[in-house]
């Protein structure tokens, strides 16, 4: 997005550049794809990018469909619940297996629903997770909630399974309405990981968005420590995550207006020495002059 020549705003894109380590990597333009292959310039038409009918491309597709866009911020709709469980899923009558449930094509809380609905001892160790952040916390079901009786024949589908939680010390379950914005995001991100398929990426923006020092602690280790092949993609501030995440996999982003680039830990000098990381980091030139002008 660029301003014309009045300052008035243009939605004419016009070229973008991507650096790694100062090395051109790719280049795009309104039609134009080109990507550096060693010292080779390849341009690709975007129409034929994104023909369905490409077979030479239908297998990078299928591997795109494996990316998982992370949504940090749970819309709440209050006829069908916080976490959004479609009522195909709620209607079909097929078991899934676990296998299915990971390599379909669905949503994390439709996911998490087939999964305690068929795979209870995938969904108990989710649950172990969220209640090992949440101590407080003794139970979690994804069923009809029980509404008073002023509720039926309202607008409100009593026959929608909702995400519910039980508290110690009492015999009430919590509707997902009054569950926190971070237990929510708690709740969806442990079931991300657990249930992505194998060869996934999943890309979080902002990981620390909502929550507490008790779930990035747990999410962290669930990333550094998870044994499925699946790759990050996260993007934080935070001084935990940046401290607790291996500096061989950082890239430091920087932007000077079309031009984008990345820089290893390494490149800027970054987890040569015992020191706090995120201190080193606030004390480069690269991450003091942000985006450039």
């Amino acid at each position: 997005i660029v301003n014309d020549l009045n300052g008035r705003s243009n939605n004419n894109f016009i070229s973008e550049e991507i650096f790694i380590e100062d090395v051109l990597f790719a280049q795009r333009t309104t039609d134009k794809l080109s990507v550096v292959e060693d010292h080779f310039i390849i341009q690709k038409d975007l129409s034929l990018l994104f023909n369905p009918e490409n077979r030479q491309l239908r297998e990078i597709s299928d591997e795109f469909d494996k990316i998982i866009f992370s949504d940090n911020s749970p819309q709440y709709d209050f006829n069908k619940g916080k976490f959004s469980i479609s009522e195909p899923i709620v209607n079909s009558r097929k078991k899934y297996t676990l296998e299915e449930i990971k390599s379909a094509n669905l949503s994390t809380p439709d996911k998490l629903y087939l999964t305690f609905k068929y795979e209870k001892e995938v969904f108990g160790h989710i649950k172990e997770r969220f209640i090992e952040i949440f101590a407080f916390v003794k139970d979690i079901k994804i069923a009809p909630y029980q509404f008073p009786k002023a509720f039926h024949g309202s607008a409100v589908n009593v026959n929608h399974p909702v995400v519910q939680i039980k508290e110690e010390h009492s015999a009430e379950w919590i509707h997902e309405i009054y569950i926190s914005s971070g237990m929510s995001r708690t709740l969806l991100k442990l079931a991300e990981i657990e249930l992505a398929s194998n060869h996934s990426i999943i890309i979080i923006d902002e990981l620390e968005n909502s929550l507490g020092a008790n779930s990035l602690e747990v999410l962290v280790d669930e990333i550094n420590y998870n044994d499925s092949d699946i790759q990050f993609i996260i993007t934080s501030h935070h001084p935990y995550i940046i401290q607790n995440i291996d500096p061989d996999t950082w890239r430091l982003v920087k932007r000077n207006r079309n031009k984008i680039t990345t820089l290893s830990a390494e490149k800027i000098g970054i987890g040569l020495s015992k020191h706090d990381r995120f201190f080193e980091l606030l004390n480069t030139d690269e991450f003091r002059s942000g985006i450039e002008q």
